[in-house]
């Protein structure tokens, strides 16, 4: 497998979910270490009121420090200017200036670990954001900012499978011309998803294909992938409709990331 952009050196920093939040409460340690109390992710008996941030919590074994404040402000400017922005559920990048900052974040995690990890943060989040009064979330590994208003319900439908809400945790883009012009094809590309599993995936489709449709099969290999593991080579799956086939080249390694190449053929 190819080795994950995964912050892994020794003063780098750990994979964090930001929530911009409205309530100024937020930023106060004892009240948000109450909140996480009532909601169960600190320990019995413990009422969170004597903590201080970094805030230890825990959702089904999962560590997950929580902090608020200018500290949690200020990781968030640092991992926000590493990368280009992408938008899920919003029209413009949300100013930061003008909200508090709920940080939480994972342990370093090894690459079996992550998508079940990144579930359950998804599902603390969720759980604050109507408390927090969150307006926006940002996910760093994808550069990713979303509209946190359907957390809940992604959550509640990705459950049963225990990955993570795709489209808050993976960004979706459209391949650049140069890519798809020759072939007379377009596609869309993730990216995000290989702090998770190793791997971006790209997906070419004839022009005929809508790109809501092309987006609907990358989601649908990108869940794939996090369920059985990372592609190791080439091979053939069924479509989303009748007759079609998704022909999955072998992974790219020339890059810093894997990149598996689908092709729909219809």
């Amino acid at each position: 497998m190819h080795p994950m952009n995964d912050h892994a050196g020794s003063g780098a920093p750990v994979p964090t979910l930001f929530l911009l939040c409205q309530n100024m409460r937020a930023a106060d340690q004892s009240w948000l270490g109450h909140i996480l109390s009532q909601y169960g992710f600190l320990d019995d008996g413990d009422d969170g009121i004597a903590h201080i941030f970094p805030i230890n919590a825990q959702h089904w074994g999962t560590s997950i420090g929580v902090t608020g404040g200018p500290v949690a402000a200020q990781m968030l400017r640092e991992q926000a200017q590493l990368g280009a922005a992408s938008l899920a559920g919003l029209d413009i990048v949300p100013d930061m200036q003008r909200c508090d900052v709920v940080a939480l974040s994972l342990q370093r995690l090894p690459a079996t670990a992550r998508a079940q990890a990144v579930q359950r943060l998804a599902f603390m989040a969720a759980t604050l954001c109507e408390v927090v009064q969150a307006s926006a979330m940002f996910w760093p590994p994808a550069q990713l900012w979303s509209n946190p208003n359907d957390l809940a319900a992604a959550v509640i439908a990705m459950e049963e499978q225990g990955l993570p809400p795709l489209l808050h945790f993976v960004a979706f883009a459209y391949l650049l011309a140069d890519k798809t012009d020759v072939a007379g094809e377009h596609g869309i590309s993730t990216h995000g998803l290989a702090w998770m599993v190793g791997q971006e995936i790209e997906v070419m489709a004839p022009l005929t294909l809508a790109n809501p449709e092309i987006l609907r099969r990358c989601a649908r290999l990108a869940v794939d992938v996090m369920v059985k593991g990372a592609y190791a080579g080439p091979m053939e799956v069924a479509g989303l409709s009748r007759g079609e086939v998704l022909s999955i080249a072998a992974v790219d390694q020339s890059g810093p990331v894997g990149i598996v190449r689908a092709k729909i053929v219809i």
